[in-house]
């Protein structure tokens, strides 16, 4: 299987993960079965942008294409005095408030806390993947990861909610690159589903 396919393949992953998350058009409730698939999407998730090399880094090596991260202005703004948080970092549609990101930046968006941690886009992805089994089921050591893991009991939580939102961000900030990706495949005759 050629990279194209396994790029290709993530998004599309990311993308069933992710359907059906909400019961509801209100989008604040989860539905108790998409807990899994959240958690597993981190570990695509970690694939993309975090693992050395990054296959966001490989799919864009020649194509040079420029990766914005685009999410909602208030990201990263919560008082240090919260004693838990999260905000989405999806743009409102429509409002037209919005802050781009490199990829560098938007792993350091902090859309969670809990007590007195906060989460970063990359910490959560890694601790997701890592201790609850997006890649490896491992246990939570540090005070600051069985906060975090304690915060999974609730399904309608900010864990899930936050992974919710960078799957949305990644994918909107993925957009061109995948149908580059897709171009390409066809261009030379491999196709991006076989």
């Amino acid at each position: 299987m050629n990279k194209e396919r396994i790029f290709l393949g993530t998004l599309n992953d990311i993308r069933s993960k992710i359907k059906g998350t909400f019961v509801n058009v209100q989008q604040d409730k989860i539905n108790p079965e998409k807990d899994y698939d959240l958690i597993r999407a981190c570990g695509l998730l970690r694939h993309l942008l975090i693992d050395n090399p990054t296959l966001l880094s490989q799919m864009n090596k020649d194509l040079r294409l420029t990766i914005e991260f685009v999410t909602a202005s208030s990201a990263g703004s919560f008082p240090k005095d919260c004693k838990y948080f999260w905000y989405s970092l999806t743009p409102q549609k429509g409002s037209g408030i919005s802050k781009k990101h490199t990829l560098a930046g938007f792993l350091k968006l902090t859309p969670l806390g809990a007590g007195e941690y906060r989460y970063s886009v990359k910490e959560i992805i890694r601790m997701c993947s890592h201790i609850l089994g997006g890649i490896h089921n491992g246990d939570a050591t540090t005070d600051e990861e069985k906060a975090f893991v304690k915060q999974t009991e609730n399904i309608n939580n900010g864990i899930y909610m936050s992974i919710y939102s960078i799957c949305q961000v990644c994918l909107a900030a993925f957009y061109e690159l995948e149908k580059a990706v897709e171009l390409h495949t066809r261009a030379v005759g491999v196709s991006p589903k076989s």
